[in-house]
């Protein structure tokens, strides 16, 4: 009986922990930083916001709750509530806007309410005083829109600009928050990796420390976690970038190497995992020491980290006149670049690694992929607990990590890949398919249903290690096949004075024909059929001008599964020339007046045209 009950006890334990997991990267849904600029990540496109408050050049932090609802931010001196008000006992905290990771936000384990700010303090000029580490309590138990009830708690006299946390155990829900500084915590030669953990109990003051044996004097760039907690990357600026393994278990990081930057920007400051930890992305400048634009130059690099030589597997996606930038990977599996063009220049923009899983120039970097609109993006972007986006990708191609488009009929695999003395389980809908057991599943639309439709489907993977369980997720819509509706037509006026039967038309005019109302179709035209179902030699659809007067040109249909027809577009000119036709009637009335219908007519001006 009494083992019965530990078992029981253990389940629940287990049970908690992974509900907790499935919802709690809702708490990464919403983004403050820059200069007012903000996203929200509720669906995989994220939605612009421009209502924040923040004004910060480098270091920001933002919370939400595990259904995505905001809860307040930061940028290390100031805490913002969810409306954008000041929040009690707010001000003043000791972080520093031109820290490049100027705080983080932890909410306390197993303790609804509670969550603890941690803050890093640097200095702009010599003279200004260094705060250190610090970390801040806030609360919603007593206020249910917030308030600081602790501030300003000294944790390390000195630190760098680094903060970063990872989760350390599924049972207890308890975590690292992680810094690097010297081995007193005193100002000196950072050397030190510093572990805290916050449990239940709240934060433990006593860190885990590991001497990293290097010796770094810039305190400028990111540290980050791989999702999976396996993995640490420290950016240095002029002291360069380091990866390191990081047992979570002990909070002990060990088999540090520094990795090479090629080319001429070799300043390390923004660093990221890919959500699968198969690849480590940075963001490197040349350091030029310039306020205005012009001479700042970034790179953006991909490493492969189950390379032999990580160093030598590194690949350039990006390289131009950009200021240093933060990276941050989103609960859409996306990695996001900050940009900016010199410290105090941003953009309204920010730059995407749309597919970070994949190798090389297929992970499909986007400049400027993100219009921030009134928002600006300076130099940093907010950092979360890396546990939050350990996920699995279970869908087999280079497009997306979590929607997967087929077409009517279609059937798939979604799979992740056999794990030795795992344990697999599947959900749909959020029900759990107790039949499926494998590391596979096939999976085909349903009978009877409207087109478009959605299903949503989780794998999650138990180690059965004594590690966190992994969770995959596929957002899966079948399309309509595109249907050809007979093909179409377009008729262009030509000038009399010149009726060679040539003019120029606006083939995009056809579009709608070519849906026949589904939006969802993408047409472009091309010269011929084959051409048209090869998807090559696209005819710029604008200002097109015939080649003869009655041209045939073809239309590739494809729906966003990528499934595709051709149908026949046919291109007429009439002329605008003067065209006189004739209507008879008879006069019953003797008056020499009747009634004509003009529509009579059509056929004989359309046809002297």
């Amino acid at each position: 009986m009494k083992k019965t009950t530990l078992q029981r006890i253990f389940f629940c334990l287990l049970l908690i922990c992974s509900v907790l997991k499935l919802h709690a990267q809702g708490q990464a849904n919403n983004w403050y930083f820059g200069g007012n600029a903000g996203l929200n990540f509720s669906s995989s496109t994220p939605t612009v916001l421009n209502n924040g408050k923040l004004s910060t050049l480098e270091g920001s932090a933002t919370i939400s709750d595990e259904n995505g609802a905001l809860l307040f931010y930061t940028d290390g001196t100031t805490v913002y509530r969810s409306d954008h008000s000041v929040m009690t006992n707010g001000e003043n905290l000791y972080g520093n806007p031109s820290s490049t990771q100027s705080a983080i936000i932890i909410p306390q384990p197993n303790t609804p309410g509670v969550y603890y700010i941690f803050t890093i303090d640097t200095r702009v000029r010599q003279t200004d005083p260094n705060e250190g580490l610090n970390y801040s309590v806030v609360s919603f138990n007593s206020d249910p829109q917030g308030e600081v009830t602790l501030k300003n708690r000294k944790l390390l006299n000195y630190s760098s600009e680094k903060l970063s946390a990872v989760i350390k155990s599924c049972v207890t829900n308890s975590v690292w928050m992680v810094t690097f500084s010297s081995a007193s915590g005193n100002e000196d030669f950072l050397t030190t990796l510093y572990a805290y953990e916050i449990n239940s109990s709240g934060l433990q003051a006593s860190p885990v420390k590991t001497n990293l044996r290097i010796s770094v004097e810039d305190h400028r760039g990111n540290l980050k976690f791989s999702p999976d907690g396996q993995k640490i990357a420290l950016a240095n600026m002029e002291d360069g970038l380091f990866l390191a393994d990081f047992d979570p278990a002990t909070g002990i990081a060990s088999n540090v190497n520094q990795l090479a930057i090629n080319g001429s920007n070799r300043a390390a400051y923004g660093v990221e995992f890919s959500p699968n930890n198969s690849y480590l992305y940075l963001n490197s400048s040349n350091n030029y020491n310039d306020p205005l634009p012009g001479g700042h130059y970034s790179s953006l690099i991909q490493y492969d980290l189950a390379a032999s030589n990580i160093s030598g597997s590194q690949v350039l996606l990006d390289q131009q006149s950009y200021f240093r930038g933060s990276l941050q990977l989103a609960p859409n599996g996306k990695i996001y670049r900050a940009l900016s063009l010199a410290y105090e220049v941003g953009l309204p923009y920010l730059g995407v690694i749309e597919n970070p899983n994949n190798p090389g120039l297929a992970s499909n970097y986007k400049d400027k992929a993100v219009n921030l609109g009134s928002g600006i993006s300076y130099q940093g972007l907010p950092p979360f607990n890396q546990s939050l986006f350990n996920e699995l990708d279970i869908i087999q191609n280079n497009e997306d990590t979590k929607k997967l488009a087929l077409c009517e009929g279609s059937s798939y695999t979604l799979k992740y890949g056999a794990v030795p003395g795992a344990t697999y389980s599947w959900y749909l809908n959020g029900t759990q398919i107790p039949s499926e057991t494998n590391f596979f599943l096939n999976i085909n639309q349903k009978t009877g249903v409207s087109l478009p439709y959605t299903e949503n489907y989780e794998f999650r993977l138990d180690p059965n290690d004594g590690s966190c369980e992994k969770i995959g997720y596929a957002e899966v819509t079948y399309y309509a096949l595109p249907v050809a509706n007979g093909g179409a037509r377009l008729v262009q006026c030509e000038d009399a004075a010149n009726a060679d039967g040539l003019s120029v038309f606006n083939l995009s005019e056809a579009d709608e024909a070519f849906q026949a109302g589904d939006s969802n179709l993408v047409i472009t035209y091309h010269p011929s059929f084959t051409q048209a179902i090869l998807g090559i030699d696209a005819i710029d659809p604008i200002g097109y001008e015939n080649k003869s007067p009655s041209e045939i040109l073809y239309a590739k249909i494809t729906n966003p599964a990528g499934c595709s027809i051709a149908a026949a577009l046919n291109l007429s000119v009439s002329s605008t020339a003067a065209s006189s036709g004739v209507l008879e009637n008879c006069d019953l009335s003797d008056t020499g007046f009747s009634e004509f219908n003009l529509r009579d007519a059509d056929s004989q001006m359309i046809g002297a045209s």
